[in-house]
C-alpha cells in the first residue's frame, strides 16, 4: 500500500467546509478539474452512497465509480474506488483550528497483482495532482464566497 497526503488551512468553519466537500452533486461546478458528477444512489449522502466522477488528469478525462465508505459529519468522509487493478481510498479529515479549518487529504492505493503494482505509481501521481487542485479550489471558493 502506498499513500500521499496533503493539507490546507481554510478560513471557514468546519461545518462550512464539510458542507462544501459533502455536496457531491455540485462538485463539478465548484472544482475545476471535475467535469462531471452523477450520484448513483438516492437520498442524502451517507455511507453507501455511490457516485460516478469524471475529471481531467494529465489532460485526459478519467471516470471512476466511487462509494462513500466512511461518513462522519462534520469531521470528514472517505470514498473508495477501483482503477487499473488498484483499490483507491480517498479520505478528507477536517479539524477546527480557531475559526479556521485544517483540511487533511489522503489517498491510499493498494495494488492487487503485478500489473496493478506497476499502475499504482501512475494512479498516485494523478491523485497527487488532483488533490492539490481540489484543495486550492476549495480554499478559493470558501474564502471568497
Amino acid at each position: 500500500m502506498k499513500s500521499i497526503k496533503s493539507q490546507k488551512t481554510i478560513a471557514a468553519s468546519v461545518e462550512e467546509v464539510f458542507a462544501f466537500v459533502a455536496d457531491l452533486k455540485n462538485s463539478a461546478k465548484r472544482i475545476p478539474s471535475i467535469s462531471g458528477m452523477r450520484i448513483l444512489t438516492r437520498g442524502k449522502v451517507k455511507v453507501g452512497t455511490k457516485f460516478r466522477q469524471t475529471r481531467s488528469i494529465f489532460g485526459t478525462k478519467q471516470t471512476q465509480d466511487m462509494e462513500i465508505v466512511e461518513f462522519d459529519p462534520p469531521l470528514g468522509y472517505a470514498a473508495r474506488a477501483e482503477t487499473l487493478g488498484c483499490e483507491l481510498l480517498a479520505r478528507i479529515e477536517l479539524k477546527p483550528v480557531g475559526e479556521k479549518t485544517r483540511v487533511r487529504a489522503e489517498v491510499r492505493v493498494t495494488a492487487n497483482g503485478l500489473a496493478a503494482r506497476l499502475a499504482a505509481g501512475m494512479v498516485l501521481k494523478g491523485a497527487k495532482v488532483a488533490m492539490k487542485e481540489d484543495l486550492e479550489a476549495m480554499k478559493a471558493a470558501l474564502e471568497t464566497g
